[in-house]
């Protein structure tokens, strides 16, 4: 199974997320957008792992003492080139120093566990589209869009699995470590 730890989003970030995806796709020539089902905050990508692997992570996120809910919100329309196409983001504000501290605890905690760390310095993103192609610049396309800041509570951390089910992306929570507790 393929896996990651994400912080999932609620309906009304879902669906403002929605509103600049569709604006995003107005002015696109082509992309892969993301399902507004899939939207997520990536906190680390693990990759293909076997039930022993998943245990270890099970085990992992409960040694997370982490009890204190944080509050991000949305912000600005982004990109990473990639050759001729992009991959668009919203990005995220707000406590962002509490997320970093968040992601470095959770690359500690898989790394005892014999996962690798990565070698990347972390981007907090939700990606709205891949393999973008804009008929025009993002520059004046984020000019245009109206962004709403909205806010959000981060309450726990999710164990995802990305799958394919009728030919659809699909990614299922299957663990939750809660922030609420003690």
């Amino acid at each position: 199974m393929r896996v990651f730890l994400a912080i999932e989003l609620n309906e009304e970030v879902i669906d403002k997320l929605s509103v600049y995806q569709n604006y995003i796709r107005k002015h696109s020539i082509k992309g892969n957008f993301t399902d507004k089902d899939n939207f997520h905050i990536t906190i680390k990508f693990i990759g293909e792992i076997n039930e022993e692997k998943l245990k270890d992570i099970k085990d992992a996120m409960d040694t997370i003492r982490w009890n204190n809910p944080f509050v991000l919100r949305t912000e600005k329309i982004g990109c990473f080139p990639r050759k001729d196409k992009k991959i668009v983001w919203v990005g995220v504000g707000g406590e962002t120093d509490k997320l970093n501290s968040l992601f470095k605890e959770v690359e500690n905690v898989i790394y005892r566990k014999g996962f690798k760390k990565e070698d990347r310095p972390y981007s907090p993103h939700i990606t709205i589209g891949r393999e973008v192609i804009l008929n025009r610049p993002l520059e004046s396309i984020q000019n245009e869009v109206n962004i709403t800041s909205v806010q959000f509570l981060v309450k726990e951390l999710s164990l995802m699995e990305s799958c394919r089910e009728n030919g659809k992306l699909v990614y299922k929570t299957i663990y939750k470590k809660s922030f609420l507790e003690s």
